[in-house]
């Protein structure tokens, strides 16, 4: 989470709750960096009422990959799973409890994880649609640290990267393995990730009118693989 409007601690606070309120309790780690002129109120509205939340805060704007990375550093090795939450979005409350029954129910047969797979999503399903192995995080990463192109994680596009890493990179060899269980999703009602459509400040709503090209697209991925 980069705090940079009004209305932003309101929704992180709200996506902070949805988690706190799930079936099966979970482990939460929040990178937080935000303009300095909210610091006050990020103190009060957020590091303080949710003291049972983990916080690495940051005084400099940090971009999406970024803040994932800071934390993969530090808890993928404590974790045998991971899932993702963009701070203006929520759970519902069975979400946690229903994926990794499912993930338990299945895990001698796939190798990554499992998916929520949103017909909206199109090709490329958000990669906040995922539970996956901690350590397919890691090795995503460390393609880039092996490249020297960590910079490539400064860019409004870097969510791109991870969606099409687990998307298509992690194809297994072995045809009785699946990458992911899938629990597929037709109406929206039914979503376990909630997608907040109306919010009209977020980086999805402006990358909206900057759509990205087939040629950005190829070239992402050449560049991760």
């Amino acid at each position: 989470s980069h705090i940079h409007y009004d209305n932003q601690i309101n929704l992180l606070s709200r996506c902070l709750t949805s988690l706190l309120n799930q079936t099966k309790k979970i482990n939460i780690h929040v990178s937080l960096s935000y303009n300095k002129r909210y610091k006050t109120k990020i103190d009060k509205k957020i590091l303080q009422k949710f003291n049972n939340v983990s916080f690495m805060t940051h005084n400099k704007q940090l971009y999406q990959m970024e803040h994932i990375y800071e934390l993969t550093k530090i808890y993928a090795s404590k974790y045998d799973l991971i899932m993702f939450c963009d701070d203006d979005d929520t759970y519902k409350n069975i979400r946690v409890e229903k994926m990794l029954f499912i993930y338990d129910q299945c895990k001698d047969m796939i190798r990554c994880g499992v998916n929520e797979l949103v017909e909206s999503d199109k090709n490329i399903p958000e990669f906040w649609r995922y539970m996956i192995r901690s350590e397919i995080l890691v090795d995503f990463f460390s393609r880039f640290k092996k490249k020297n192109q960590m910079m490539l994680l400064k860019h409004i596009y870097a969510d791109m990267y991870l969606r099409i890493y687990l998307r298509k990179i992690n194809m297994s060899k072995n045809e009785k393995i699946d990458n992911y269980i899938a629990i597929p999703v037709t109406n929206k009602d039914d979503e376990l990730y909630q997608y907040n459509i109306d919010n009209k400040d977020s980086i999805c709503a402006t990358i909206m009118y900057r759509p990205i090209s087939e040629s950005m697209y190829n070239n992402m991925f050449l560049q991760i693989t």
